[in-house]
């Protein structure tokens, strides 16, 4: 808890500085680093064999690595160039799309697993429970988004 409020505060920090003080231009922009492995943080988090965990963790990442820390200095770089001026307030999740693993449901990963006849069982399934058709369905609707959102 203690970790997520300092976080929340940091975000909303960064959107009230950026809104009143752009117009001395200054910008404030905030970056939320995803896993980047080191042995000062993960060796903290973790019991056991720094490796072990890398593993672990790349494995809750949809890219299939961890994060490097020159890609946060990179990013720091541009996001402070004249080539991003106008970028103010913004709180960039910079995690190689983990924060999207579970697509903010409570469904979880293991829709990324299934293949595509898991999501055709799971297509009929829904239309059998409605009694609709397929253009009446808007739980179809929503399974084909989800359909061509993780199955490649």
């Amino acid at each position: 808890v203690p970790s997520g409020v300092a976080k929340a505060g940091v975000e909303n920090m960064t959107k009230s500085l950026a809104t009143e003080w752009a117009k001395y231009g200054l910008r404030f922009n905030a970056i939320a680093p995803g896993p980047i492995p080191t042995e000062g943080a993960f060796g903290q988090l973790f019991a056991g064999e720094f490796k072990d965990f890398n593993e672990l963790i790349k494995s809750t990442v949809p890219v299939g690595r961890l994060g490097h820390p020159e890609e946060i200095a990179n990013l720091v770089t541009f996001i402070n160039s004249d080539y991003m001026s106008w970028l103010n307030g913004a709180i960039i999740e910079f995690d190689g799309g983990q924060q999207h693993i579970n697509h903010g449901s409570h469904m979880g990963p293991f829709l990324h697993e299934w293949d595509n006849k898991k999501w055709e069982d799971t297509e009929n399934l829904i239309r059998g429970r409605s009694g609709k058709g397929k253009k009446e369905n808007r739980e179809s609707v929503y399974l084909l988004y989800l359909k061509r959102f993780f199955v490649a």
